[in-house]
């Protein structure tokens, strides 16, 4: 005789730290999207800019980040696989961003080019350096020919 169990649709690996997270994410988007582009925020949109600032995206991300990766550990206490786990799900997404700055470059980014043509320095070493640093976790470094020739004057302001 086999038995079933009805789903009481409680499932603990699903919760709504995503949701938390992504309203995070958002906010800091919004602000920054704002106050990079200068886009003066009038009616509605400056109460909304005004209640946003109540609820700080970047502590909250980061908690909840720091709340989920250590109850990541404490499931998985292996520090080997828990370090494997965390560049599968890191690293992936590292590669896709820079990427997707590369393809930004290369639409985008005609200035950039011909900085690095014109400054004297070997253009493949620059733009390798540039790579394994944004492959790794030094994401900071950023190539003085870089700077203020796109965007925000980082080829990734995060």
């Amino acid at each position: 005789m086999s038995t079933t169990t009805q789903s009481s649709g409680f499932d603990p690996r699903h919760n709504n730290f995503d949701l938390l997270r992504l309203f995070a994410a958002s906010q800091v988007a919004f602000i920054h999207i704002g106050d990079e582009l200068h886009i003066p925020f009038s009616g509605w949109l400056l109460s909304f800019r005004q209640f946003l600032d109540y609820f700080p995206g970047v502590p909250i991300f980061f908690v909840i980040s720091g709340l989920l990766i250590s109850a990541s550990l404490d499931r998985n206490p292996n520090l080997k696989n828990y370090a494997i786990n965390r560049c599968l799900c890191i690293f992936p997404a590292l590669r896709i961003s820079t990427l997707l700055t590369l393809l930004l470059l290369v639409i985008f980014g005609y200035r950039i080019w011909s900085a690095i043509n014109t400054t004297g320095q070997n253009s493949i070493i620059v733009v390798a350096k540039w790579l394994m640093a944004q492959f790794s976790i030094a994401q900071y470094y950023t190539p003085a020919i870089f700077r203020n020739n796109f965007g925000v004057g980082q080829l990734n302001g995060s």
